[in-house]
């Protein structure tokens, strides 16, 4: 069942769990317990504010925003599923889901919206600017920059939102600031100058965009999404046909396949696949049964077409992963 709490009510929770203060510029809070396990990070750069979110929700946490930030914000969601209000519709009814493997950039204030975290694991990075006054060190003579982020540096400040796949460059660069070998003074500094490479990059991303407008999704629409995406994950062994997955959610096959993609950035096959992965390295650590059992857990009957596919997916084979990160 979902929690669901005011936007202050949440921001509360995790204030009031503060443990730990690594630097003078850096900041640790707990994840309260009445929503799950994990932690949070606060770190202050040089006009920037870098937010690691690290945590495993036990339910749906949904969050009544009395006003949106108006910052700009540069997210990348490494694991886990949220729904936020679309800044670029003006719309109450209109949101945007960030799925695991996606990026997002946003500046624009909405009122009385609407977000949602999903239950489960939860590893975002957020790079969050008060000012467009930073995105001047990308502008030289010369250059081209995306019209949305001219417009933003020249003060029209006009509401916009996009979403696209994080790179394996990006990727790289997550990796580094989540394993930072530095301390003090030169932390700062190196976590400073890699939080400017992401903007980079995403900026080169929206410049190579095709830009198309996202469609408007209703409340209804989403909901019937998300309930296609449950039926999976409640199906990894037996999934349902993609006629009966929509006719199970009272949507057409075209439908469901076009905004299966849109809002969670992959094919309904594709997420099949990755949940069915995601589970059997779950099964994997818990070590409680056998790898023929997990294989056949998650709709394989062959070993071998698992490993094949597990090994794709993680790089390692599945009596490795066992090997190195089973917990008996």
């Amino acid at each position: 069942m979902a929690i669901t709490l005011l936007e202050r009510e949440y921001a509360d929770l995790w204030y009031n769990n503060h443990i730990l203060e690594l630097e003078p510029f850096e900041t640790v809070e707990k994840c309260p317990e009445q929503l799950g396990s994990g932690y949070q990070r606060w770190i202050l750069l040089n006009g920037i504010d870098l937010l690691i979110h690290d945590y495993e929700f036990c339910d749906d946490v949904v969050i009544k925003l009395e006003e949106t930030s108006g910052c700009i914000e540069f997210g990348f969601q490494v694991l886990g599923h949220h729904q936020y209000p679309d800044c670029a519709q003006h719309s109450a009814g209109s949101y945007r889901i960030r799925s695991s493997g996606q990026n997002f950039v946003e500046w624009g204030v909405m009122q009385n919206a609407i977000a949602q975290k999903s239950a489960g694991k939860i590893l975002q990075i957020d790079i969050h600017l008060d000012s467009p006054e930073l995105l001047h060190c990308f502008c030289t003579s010369g250059s081209s920059l995306p019209l949305a982020v001219q417009q933003l540096i020249a003060g029209n400040e006009q509401p916009y939102a996009h979403i696209g796949n994080i790179t394996p460059a990006m990727k790289l660069v997550l990796e580094q600031i989540l394993n930072c070998p530095y301390q003090g003074a030169t932390k700062q500094m190196y976590l400073g100058a890699k939080c400017l490479e992401l903007i980079a990059m995403k900026i080169a991303q929206l410049g190579e965009v095709n830009h198309k407008t996202y469609p408007r999704l209703s409340r209804s629409e989403i909901d019937q999404i998300r309930q296609a995406k449950d039926i999976i994950c409640q199906n990894l062994c037996d999934p349902p046909s993609l006629l009966s997955l929509a006719r199970q959610v009272g949507l057409n096959d075209c439908t469901l396949k076009r905004g299966f993609r849109q809002i969670f950035g992959t094919s309904v096959f594709g997420y099949l696949h990755d949940r069915r992965m995601e589970y059997a390295r779950q099964l994997l650590q818990e070590q409680a049964i056998t790898i023929t059992g997990v294989a056949a857990m998650v709709g394989y009957a062959n070993r071998g077409h698992f490993a094949a596919a597990f090994r794709k997916k993680f790089g390692v084979s599945p009596s490795h992963y066992l090997s190195q990160h089973g917990n008996g």
